[in-house]
């Protein structure tokens, strides 16, 4: 039997070396939460992190902005 698919909402997280911080928030449909992920370059660290529910994205994505 199939899972139910549900919406998750991801925030991409951008934190560069000179302090800028850039986050936005993206949605997918799909029958498990995807995995968070993070990666590490020389000018920026990237995080992509899912939520169950709109607001609790937002909530992140104002976390990272304030970060």
């Amino acid at each position: 039997m199939k899972k139910k698919e549900s919406t998750y909402y991801g925030v991409i997280s951008e934190f560069y070396s000179d302090g800028t911080v850039k986050a936005c928030i993206i949605d997918r449909i799909t029958n498990e939460r995807p995995k968070s992920q993070h990666r590490k370059t020389s000018i920026a660290d990237f995080y992509v992190d899912w939520f169950p529910t709109l607001a609790e994205a937002e909530g992140h994505l104002q976390l990272a902005r304030v970060a």
